[in-house]
């Protein structure tokens, strides 16, 4: 149990008539930190927006804003998405002084079950398919530009690898070779012309669907999708590979079996069938997926505070694509 501070507390009652008696914290990501309030109402969710300094305030603080409609879209059309809780000024973001937060109802549920996860894989792979189908409608109160998501995903990744390159060179210990990284940089600049650059179909993504952001009923059915902070304009295709590479991450340090992807990937297209087109360059998206979960955890590594957490999932991943390489080539 955490104590926020007075002018925390303070801010929370003049903008949404709410008394906090205390806070739980559930977890603290990149680009917030969340928890768990007793209020005068109940048990509501927190959400804490924190911005790096490369980032400006107000592009990211309209992105929320974009997320937040869509979220508020999927609620009104029946699907398991947190309710938002409106401010004084009937907005879902709340900007004063240094604090950039969100309240909504707080969902309990299960975590994914490791152990047994086809029952849950094929939930969230029809859940999934059916919210980009429904977000295909969506009609965003304002007007918003977006980069493409082809130029912002392999923009970040050259930058990332490049920093890790700088930080492998630093020490003997890193967890990925100099070499390693060096391929790494080479297949991004293979696989960017295998990408579309259009997103045809007007698709609209989730874009951190994993098991990380679900709760699960007692029976595996998906109770509540979380984290609908990046939802964008995309090719569902960057969705869907991120899930298939990345879905058990936290819950276990290796991918899903091919078997398991199987399961996810026919249940999502028994809501949303795949084009001929989406099936051929799906293998592309997939090792840009793993690229980018990779890097990502390698750019945690460097913070001294998440260096322990993220190395088991780096060695596992690694180790389960070495190990899949080694079977291809006969080895």
């Amino acid at each position: 149990m955490i104590s926020l501070l007075p002018r925390e507390k303070a801010s929370i009652y003049q903008n949404y008539g709410l008394k906090v008696a205390d806070a739980v914290r559930i977890g603290t990501g990149v680009m917030s930190a969340t928890m768990a309030v007793h209020t005068n109402r109940g048990r509501l969710f927190l959400k804490r927006y924190k911005f790096s300094l490369d980032l400006n305030p107000s592009t990211e603080i309209s992105r929320i804003a974009y997320a937040h409609a869509a979220q508020d879209f999927l609620c009104e059309r029946g699907f398991p998405v947190p309710r938002l809780l409106r401010n004084r000024n009937g907005g879902t973001l709340t900007v004063e002084g240094g604090d950039i937060y969100a309240i909504s109802e707080f969902v309990d549920g299960h975590d994914y079950n490791a152990v047994k996860p086809a029952g849950a894989l094929r939930c969230a792979g029809k859940m999934l398919g059916r919210i980009h189908g429904e977000l295909r409608g969506f009609q965003p109160p304002v007007a918003r530009e977006w980069t493409s998501m082809k130029d912002e995903v392999v923009n970040t990744l050259r930058q990332r690898l490049e920093r890790i390159r700088i930080a492998a060179s630093e020490t003997d210990a890193y967890p990925v070779s100099a070499n390693r990284i060096d391929a790494w940089m080479a297949e991004v600049e293979g696989l960017t012309p295998r990408l579309p650059a259009a997103n045809r179909g007007g698709w609209i993504i989730h874009g951190d669907y994993r098991a990380q952001n679900l709760k699960f009923d007692s029976e595996g059915k998906v109770k509540s999708v979380l984290d609908l902070d990046a939802v964008r304009p995309a090719n569902r295709l960057y969705d869907l590979a991120y899930a298939l590479v990345f879905f058990p991450a936290v819950y276990q340090n290796t991918p899903l079996t091919s078997r398991q992807k199987s399961i996810f990937l026919d249940a999502y297209e028994s809501v949303c069938p795949l084009t001929e087109e989406e099936r051929n360059t799906l293998p592309a998206h997939l090792e840009l997926a793993y690229l980018r979960g990779m890097t990502l955890w390698l750019r945690l590594h460097d913070s001294e505070g998440m260096r322990e957490r993220v190395r088991p999932w780096i060695r596992g991943y690694l180790s389960s694509v070495d190990t899949a390489t080694r079977v291809q080539r006969g080895v």
